[in-house]
């Protein structure tokens, strides 16, 4: 029988090796990934210990790998160890052959994040590399004991990577690159706010996978101004001010003010907002706010608001809005349609809460929510290039081969609470910075809980979560200065 420990990954690694890759660069590449010193320090015959089961990976090793973000530990096997692979998909072929051998339960989680879990691993045909690698390495590292697998090891197979069944296809994704924004030429539906100032005015605190393999889902924490020992919401007022006219209206609507007076599509959109806003007082802030995230930081253009349903009475969504990805996956390209839920809550796990029970009603509606989207193609919204771009996106018949996959975008709103409370402006600051990013590792596991727990594991997750002073209070007083234009 086959251990998933760290002397099999030494041996799959070796066998999958690139040229000049020996058991020792292939330990210090590992170390090196999770910060730890060059191999050349330690005993020299580490590495043939490892490899054989006598020792345990050293304990300095061990802690790194525990204490090291998943983000982080990607990008350190990204940097030191996926280019020390040239069998990568055999490479992949072995892993599984070991983990169906291996007699741990199939919902062990391998590694940092859900979606790694072995029946996951062993059911999925899409990788990156450095994700894969960094999750099973954390997990042979921290929860193995090496030497216990002394056994199991002593037998290993020299020609194993050429034994095991690769019949399977098998696709590897490249990491993707911080801060890559999409090709937009890939869609001509174009994104309709482009404001600079939006990441002068969020500031972004952490970022953090929640699960997922090559689509991950991912958790974002933002913060408005601190002064004086307060979260200071003047410049997203302001933000989203401007940025109204786009919000209430179609792009044809909008196109249709290019002739008339400067000012003319926003004060129109003020009233039109009114209009809508009395009667959904509690949760137009975070439509919004959902709004402009999937906007500017998501990058998926709206097909449609959630204000814009009430303009059309024979679209119906469940949705705070829908909006399209537009990338590619694995030279092709690729869509999700992603639909929104928000909630501010005093509560940061009510919020969630909440916003799950709207995400399972729109994914128990999954075919009137795409019938919708159908609709707008037909409707007046977008011009004829558009029209028929979306068109092809719902019903392929050109370059798309399949129909858009369903994810879903998140915007949460909750009371950022400090204890003991704070009046010195400074130490304000480092007390706010330090508790959101104690309040996104705690959403980061209470989201993958929640999607576990509602087998919503299939989708991917888009998460944007900012605090508030008191949000019960502020989710409509904000909404109200903003209209007032104070």
């Amino acid at each position: 029988m086959k251990k998933l420990c760290f002397g099999t990954l030494l041996y799959l690694v070796y066998q999958a090796k690139g040229q000049n890759v020996s058991y020792k660069s292939i330990c210090n590449a590992v170390f090196s990934a999770f910060g730890c010193n060059d191999i050349s320090l330690r005993d020299k015959s580490l590495p043939s210990h490892l490899k054989s089961g006598r020792d345990n990976v050293p304990p300095d090793v061990i802690n790194a790998a525990r204490a090291m973000t998943y983000e982080n530990a990607v990008k350190g096997f990204e940097k030191y160890v996926v280019g020390l692979i040239a069998e990568d998909k055999q490479f992949i072929y072995a892993i599984k052959a070991v983990l169906r051998e291996d007699d741990i339960p199939g919902d062990t989680l391998i590694g940092y994040v859900p979606g790694f879990e072995k029946n996951s691993i062993l059911a999925n045909n899409k990788f990156i590399m450095a994700s894969l690698l960094a999750s099973l390495f954390k997990y042979a590292i921290v929860d193995i004991s090496n030497a216990k697998c002394i056994d199991y090891l002593r037998d290993f197979e020299e020609n194993y990577l050429s034994s095991v069944d690769s019949s399977e296809q098998i696709f590897i994704d490249p990491l993707p690159a911080e801060n890559e924004v999409d090709d937009v030429e890939t869609t001509p539906l174009q994104r309709t706010i482009n404001d600079d100032m939006f990441s002068r005015i969020f500031r972004k605190v952490s970022s953090v996978i929640v699960a997922g393999m090559t689509h991950s889902s991912t958790a974002n924490i933002y913060c408005a101004d601190l002064n004086n020992g307060k979260l200071r919401f003047q410049k997203i007022k302001e933000f989203l001010a401007d940025n109204i006219g786009t919000y209430v209206f179609s792009r044809s609507k909008v196109d249709s003010f290019k002739s008339r007076p400067v000012g003319a599509i926003g004060t129109q959109a003020l009233i039109e907002f009114k209009k809508t806003y009395g009667n959904n007082a509690e949760s137009v802030l975070g439509e919004l706010m959902l709004y402009v995230f999937l906007e500017q930081e998501l990058n998926a253009p709206k097909i449609m608001s959630k204000i814009e349903f009430s303009q059309h009475t024979r679209l119906v969504s469940k949705s705070d809005g829908i909006h399209l990805l537009a990338t590619t996956e694995h030279g092709r390209p690729f869509n999700q349609l992603v639909f929104g839920a928000s909630n501010i809550e005093g509560d940061l796990q009510t919020a969630i809460d909440r916003s799950f029970d709207r995400i399972v009603c729109i994914e128990q509606n999954t075919d009137s929510e795409f019938k919708t989207v159908e609709n707008t193609a037909y409707g007046l919204m977008f011009n004829s290039h558009t029209v028929e771009y979306l068109r092809d996106v719902m019903i392929p018949r050109n370059k798309f081969q399949h129909k858009p996959d369903m994810a879903f975008g998140l915007f949460l709103g909750y009371s950022l609470k400090i204890e003991p409370p704070i009046t010195d402006s400074a130490l304000y600051r480092t007390a706010a910075e330090n508790q959101l990013k104690c309040d996104i590792e705690s959403v980061k596991d209470y989201i993958a809980k929640k999607i576990k727990q509602l087998q919503l594991e299939g989708y991917t997750f888009y998460c944007y979560v900012l605090p508030f002073n008191d949000a019960p209070v502020e989710r409509t007083s904000l909404i109200d200065e903003m209209l007032e234009g104070r």
